[in-house]
């Protein structure tokens, strides 16, 4: 994503924690453009002039953990946010929030999808609906033609993970995951 953010003129600053994901990262970006910072986090760009931060490939509290220094950002840029996992416990973050959600879609790649969020963390979204059906499913990604198929994947997740234990709450989200892919069918 960075080599392709910076042919498209913008700049970009790619951070890592260690000095060999440093040294792995310069390799991937050699040539680019892609300025390379050793820290943690978005500590290395708090003052930086960045308009979008970028939070992808990893799982939703890793994610969590990185954003929540969003503050420290002196140019308060957007944030777009990719989980490889943990995407619905996301969603629930950012619903708890009340970070608002400018765009929503689900990125395929290879036989992946990826739920992703552009968000504006510093305008808190107060009229949204708060309930624990609007926080547990992302109605926002109902445009994207991957929505359906995702659903039924975090579904059969869930019904799998079912049989292994019993959990009330796995239930109650196999049945609001069952609505909403029966739901969607029906508008197509």
């Amino acid at each position: 994503m960075a080599r392709h953010l910076s042919a498209a003129g913008h700049q970009v600053f790619a951070t890592e924690l260690t000095l060999a994901g440093v040294a792995a990262l310069r390799d991937g970006v050699s040539g680019t453009g892609v300025t390379v910072s050793l820290g943690d986090g978005l500590q290395p760009v708090w003052h930086e002039p960045v308009d979008c931060v970028v939070v992808a490939g990893m799982g939703y509290e890793t994610i969590l953990e990185i954003v929540s220094t969003h503050d420290h950002i002196a140019s308060h840029p957007r944030f777009i946010v990719q989980p490889m996992q943990g995407a619905l416990l996301l969603h629930q973050a950012i619903i708890e929030q009340g970070w608002t959600i400018l765009q929503a879609d689900i990125a395929q790649y290879r036989r992946h999808l990826y739920p992703t969020w552009l968000l504006d963390m510093y305008h808190i979204d107060h009229a949204r609906d708060n309930g624990p059906h609007a926080q547990f499913l992302p109605t926002e990604f109902r445009g994207s033609p991957a929505y359906v198929e995702w659903l039924e994947r975090e579904r059969r997740f869930r019904r799998q993970a079912l049989t292994h234990r019993q959990s009330t709450r796995m239930r109650q989200e196999v049945d609001w995951l069952t609505a909403e892919v029966n739901s969607e069918r029906k508008r197509e």
